[in-house]
């Protein structure tokens, strides 16, 4: 069997998209001018810090780094304006739960103060900011002194990268450098909330299916908390305890709605033990913002029990699910253990870097492994729906032959069955009955393979005139449902019909005769429709008797 050409259009569709990408490659490897918009400068002040010790000892130090912070949680460093420094208006750094304390000289230059208020309920954690330090004029070759501070000693020694130039350039260089990280978590965030919009305009074919809702929670829970952490944030939401009471919230939420998904999946056979899951870490949270609330102990302190929580958790819904598929065989949760193992793992060397405070970016690889987890969970779905299309197509072909009648194309007696009660009989509606008056001779005559040729014959005949609201009744027995149909519309489709009959008979060496009645329904005689069909098939019986009474005397 020879394979379908395909259309000249499709070959130069390819064809221009082969032009299209060698054009870019040309492009993109010739000198040509390039846009910048880091135009002022922007210079790296991470080499030749001095940090000073407790101990009085001076050592030299490049940036990031973590130092120790002595008892009091505080490092001193300092450094050097170098002269050819030019149009230095500001020194830029990234503190995270720190207060900063800036010197030029032994002179305060720039002074934020963090810490907690004991007389107000809830103080957050402050979290992660951008301390942007304006320069005096002429501060070339003047001592830079940085006094930076801590309620927490896990932050207290952490120094980032500082950077220096113009506040613009500065802001420029952030967003270069964490502007992708925050715009993939944005793309995380909105495929949930597509997924919720979806939910709502299709929850009724879903039939109480709230797999799609939980899906879209847990991927707006995660898309907020990656937001959070992204080191941009704060260019978008000017306050920095939003921006932190938002990143824990949502990290301390996002696990609940993917525990509910699990306990939809077809067959999961530890629903009990999910749920206890479930309940156990909603009390959790209950507890962890009470301790907040109550100035007990804040967000900060309570992170690493908290990590703990979540990864116990999620660790033991994941053996569960693995326990399904080894134990039970359930090939249904097969693609959705993969993914979730590889969001685990990658989740597992994010918090592993994030303890040991290596990475300034956070996120990044729960970010990567989460992209790896829609994208498995998005192509299984995909062959799903494909195979749901398919399936559907099918459905609906079984549907049609299901009421349309194999030999004739015309609709059968099912459909005459179904669709009968359904006549709006508030309408002019009318009925025609046909019938062949020498089906038996043909069958004699020609056999039933002819026999059956003239049903396919006469029923086209039917179908061109009445449309295909006609139904094949019983052998050669047809019927036609037509609406608002003036008596000379009536005469018009019989006269139509028997020409159309005529026509047909030129061709063929075997003659057929149907005779047609028809009746309107009229309340007056008519209780129901099926009076009318009755009326109709009387009509037709007379006019068979009319032609027989004529063929008699024409012989």
């Amino acid at each position: 069997m020879k394979k379908p050409h395909r259309p000249i259009h499709q070959y130069l569709f390819y064809a221009f998209l082969i032009i299209e990408a060698i054009s870019i490659l040309y492009i993109s490897n010739q000198r040509h001018f390039e846009v910048n918009f880091q135009n002022e400068s922007l210079y790296s002040l991470n080499d030749n810090w001095t940090y000073h010790a407790d101990n009085g000892n001076l050592y030299s130090l490049t940036l990031p780094a973590i130092v120790d912070a002595g008892t009091d949680n505080t490092i001193i460093i300092s450094h050097k304006i170098p002269e050819d420094y030019q149009h230095i208006t500001s020194i830029g750094i990234l503190t995270t739960n720190q207060s900063l304390v800036a010197y030029i000289d032994n002179q305060i230059i720039y002074s934020r103060i963090a810490h907690a208020d004991s007389d107000h309920y809830f103080n957050v954690p402050l979290g992660s900011i951008w301390d942007m330090i304006p320069l005096m004029p002429n501060s070339e070759n003047k001592t830079l002194t940085l006094v930076i501070s801590s309620e927490y000693n896990d932050y207290a020694g952490r120094i980032n990268e500082i950077h220096a130039g113009t506040k613009a350039s500065i802001l420029l260089h952030t967003i270069e450098t964490f502007g992708s990280g925050f715009i993939l978590s944005l793309i995380i965030f909105l495929i949930g909330a597509f997924l919720i919009y979806m939910y709502v305009f299709i929850k009724k074919l879903l039939r109480d299916d709230k797999s799609i809702y939980y899906l879209g929670w847990f991927t707006i829970m995660s898309g907020l908390w990656l937001m959070m952490e992204s080191n941009l944030s704060q260019l978008f939401l000017n306050d920095a305890y939003v921006i932190s009471t938002l990143s824990y919230l949502s990290l301390m939420t996002f696990p609940i709605p993917i525990l509910l998904y699990v306990n939809l999946l077809e067959g999961y056979h530890y629903k009990r033990l999910n749920t206890g899951l479930i309940y156990t870490l909603l009390c959790s949270d209950i507890i962890l913002i009470l301790l907040q609330f109550l100035n007990i102990r804040d967000f900060n302190e309570t992170l690493t029990e908290l990590r703990f929580l979540l990864y116990l958790i999620l660790s033991i819904a994941l053996m569960t699910l693995w326990l399904e598929l080894v134990r039970y065989k359930n090939k249904e949760l097969k693609v959705f253990t993969i993914a979730s193992s590889v969001l685990f793992i990658f989740s597992m060397i994010e918090l592993f870097r994030y303890q040991q405070q290596s990475e300034l970016i956070t996120g990044l690889y729960f970010r990567f492994g989460f992209y790896i987890f829609i994208f498995i969970l998005a192509w299984d779905g995909i062959k799903k729906l494909i195979d749901f299309v398919k399936l559907s197509e099918r459905a609906a072909h079984y549907r049609q032959l299901a009421y349309r009648d194999p030999l004739s194309n015309c609709r059968n007696r099912i459909a005459y069955e179904m669709d009968i009660d359904q006549v709006d009989t508030t309408k002019s509606v009318t009925i025609f009955m046909a019938d062949m008056n020498n089906m038996k001779e043909i069958n004699d005559t020609y056999g039933h393979q002819i026999g059956d040729e003239v049903i396919i014959l006469c029923s086209q005949c039917l179908i061109k005139v009445f449309g295909r609201s006609v139904y094949r009744i019983g052998g050669d027995e047809y019927l036609s449902i037509q609406y608002k149909l003036e008596p000379e519309d009536i005469e018009r489709f019989i006269q139509a019909f028997h020409e159309e009959c005529d026509k047909t008979n030129e061709d063929i060496p075997y003659k057929f005769v149907l005779s047609i009645g028809h009746a309107t329904f009229n309340p007056s005689i008519d209780r129901t429709i099926h009076d009318t069909v009755k009326r109709a098939d009387s009509k037709m019986y007379e006019v068979k008797e009319q032609m027989r009474e004529q063929k008699k005397i024409s012989n």
